[in-house]
């Protein structure tokens, strides 16, 4: 078993992977959604996100670039904010903080396979049933001529 850690700026993913399980790729890829190329198959995965791990100060000088940044060129107006006075303030520190722990439980996943089973696939699995068949021209004539009512599953 194989282990991947893939970190970004603010998300981490933890894969657990077996060499060992021969699945063709495209039929993974269909169950797994950008699964990595040096992945064979995935036993466990965590994604989650990081965002609590960013320091405060950090978010609320970019934040308060961005808004001086924005008043600026569109307000025209030239109030700068001062960042020493909002990284003291400790309401709003605290606001902060339960933000990036609610994203950070948000933006939390993980898939494990529990089990395998065997079992021999036979070919009247895949078969067409016998009837006629007919051709239809195009899709309303296809939902035209769907049964209505009764069990039918659509």
């Amino acid at each position: 078993m194989d282990y991947n850690l893939y970190i970004g700026d603010v998300f981490q993913q933890e894969i657990f992977d077996s060499k060992d399980i021969k699945i063709k790729r495209n039929l993974l890829e269909m169950l797994f959604y950008r699964l990595p190329k040096e992945i064979n198959f995935p036993l466990s995965s965590e994604f989650k996100s990081t965002i609590s791990s960013v320091k405060n100060d950090s978010i609320i000088t970019k934040s308060a670039q961005l808004k001086d940044k924005i008043s600026k060129d569109l307000l025209k107006n030239t109030d700068t904010t001062n960042t020493d006075k909002l990284i003291k303030n400790k309401w709003l520190d605290l606001g902060i903080k339960m933000f990036k722990k609610g994203v950070d439980i948000a933006l939390h996943a993980t898939l494990k396979t529990e089990s395998f089973s065997e079992r021999i696939i036979e070919l009247p699995e895949f078969a067409m049933p016998s009837g006629k068949f007919k051709e239809i021209e195009d899709i309303d004539t296809f939902f035209s001529k769907l049964p209505s009512g009764g069990d039918f599953d659509d």
